[in-house]
């Protein structure tokens, strides 16, 4: 299918995978943002992303209604400074809800896309991030699960 005249393009470029995941994350817990992923740097100063979790379940019955929930920690925002890691009680800086709406019977292999503000976390050039995915599934999400971020690519000048 060919293109029509002004048709939008959004530029993806190369999507980095975190995933350093070898624990699971239970239901109602947050990830471990420096021990689960590894740290992300907005080297372009994308003002936009995507955000992509690949998980899976061992058993149990997902919410339907559930989700999983994506926060940052924001890296030396003012020199040595960060943010405060998310904990139930003050989860900071929320980023999107990847939903797990009719993920089926299949246990493996279950991906989620969400889009990703990053113009109003961005606190300077090339800002470096951890993320954090809080787990309100109903289900435990298996070791082995992966976060992958692809920023959009600016517009040519």
């Amino acid at each position: 299918m060919a293109l029509s005249t002004n048709a939008l393009i959004d530029d993806f470029d190369t999507q980095d995978s975190l995933a350093n995941t070898t624990s699971l994350v239970s239901d109602g817990s947050f990830s471990d943002g420096t021990n689960d992923l590894d740290a992300w740097t907005n080297s372009q100063d994308a003002r936009e992303a995507l955000g992509i979790l690949l998980w899976q379940y061992p058993s149990g019955t997902v919410d339907e209604d559930g989700s999983f929930e994506l926060y940052a920690r924001l890296i030396d925002v003012d020199g040595t400074v960060d943010t405060g890691i998310p904990t139930a009680t003050h989860p900071h800086i929320p980023m999107g809800s990847f939903p797990v709406k009719d993920v089926g019977s299949t246990a493996t292999n279950v991906a989620a896309v969400i889009f990703l503000d990053l113009a109003r976390t961005n606190t300077k050039s090339s800002q470096v991030y951890h993320f954090y995915v809080l787990n309100q599934s109903n289900v435990s999400m298996s070791a082995g699960w992966d976060l992958t971020i692809a920023h959009k690519a600016p517009k040519p000048k």
